[in-house]
């Protein structure tokens, strides 16, 4: 029977050890796992991905052990050189494409050998998956840290089936064609058989730098290499809506708030009606919190108490 080989930089459960020194399975809880959560589950699947934790520490037996449990949920781990990793991850993935497909090239740290380490990790996960892909398999590979795979696997596996999907923004041409190893970039995703994105504005911009560097011809979404057509497409991610009503139900019958509820309960029992403003994000450049700051400034004198 064919299978979804799902191949992802991490592994979507986390093994934590208890107190009795047993692994325990936590199941990480973001917009990337939970979008994909249901499909994963309906269907007969596999996961391959990085450990949260590489587990470098472990004795062989301890990761036999590991390996075993993560099996169970039909994960299977990949371990990487932690220095070259770093390079991978830390290096290219987030100083280098992070920042350039966001738009924010004085940010952009341009490193072979950051290149080099994207390179080596992309050709170790193909490795690790190639073994177990089988005829009628479908592969569905997700976001900037591999880039490079599907025309890794597609080169010793012509006949399978490969999507990959983009979770962060393509940006326009003016912008990509600024690293240096752009070319390699657009070959590694035109391995896939489906490449998609959040929008049609990233959809347009991946065509446009596929026909000005690589001279391809495309028709509509369709990009027509010698042997074969790749199809774009754009799928808006939307969220686990059970999840939200369920979380806003529990919500409202709960009988005691949180300490953070009540504190916030109180300012505004204190503040004699006055409004609250929260704002929630990661401490990164690219979430907008300096301009909103500034906004929130903007507000303030515009508006004196």
């Amino acid at each position: 029977m064919s299978k979804l080989v799902v191949i992802a930089h991490e592994l979507p459960y986390i093994l934590e050890r208890s107190e009795d020194l047993q692994f325990e399975v936590i199941p990480k809880s973001h917009i990337f796992g939970s979008g994909l959560d249901d499909f994963y589950k309906a269907q007969k699947s596999i996961w391959f991905g990085r450990p949260r934790k590489n587990r470098g520490d472990l004795s062989k037996n301890e990761r036999e052990r590991l390996e075993k449990e993560f099996h169970k949920y039909n994960c299977y781990p990949i371990y990487t050189n932690k220095k070259e990793h770093d390079k991978f991850l830390d290096g290219f993935s987030i100083t280098t494409i992070w920042p350039l497909f966001h738009y924010f090239t004085e940010n952009t740290v341009y490193k072979e050998e950051y290149w080099e380490a994207y390179v080596n990790i992309n050709q170790k996960y193909a490795e690790e998956v190639m073994p177990l892909l089988e005829i009628g398999d479908k592969v569905w590979i997700h976001d900037y840290h591999l880039m490079l795979l599907p025309q890794m696997i597609r080169a010793k596996f012509p006949w399978v089936s490969i999507g990959f999907f983009l979770h962060i923004p393509f940006p326009s041409y003016e912008i990509f064609r600024l690293l240096p190893w752009r070319r390699e970039i657009l070959e590694g995703l035109l391995g896939s058989d489906l490449v998609g994105f959040h929008t049609y504005d990233y959809e347009r911009h991946f065509m446009s730098c596929v026909r000005r560097l690589l001279g391809y011809d495309s028709v509509f979404n369709r990009i027509h290499l010698e042997e074969r057509i790749v199809k774009v497409d754009f799928f808006p991610l939307g969220i686990d809506y059970e999840r939200f009503a369920a979380g806003a139900r529990e919500l409202c019958q709960a009988k005691k708030s949180s300490g953070f509820t009540r504190h916030l309960e109180n300012q505004h029992l204190l503040g004699g009606g006055k409004k609250l403003i929260l704002s929630i994000d990661r401490l990164d450049y690219t979430k907008g919190i300096r301009v909103r700051l500034r906004a929130f400034e903007h507000f303030l004198k515009s508006h004196p108490a």
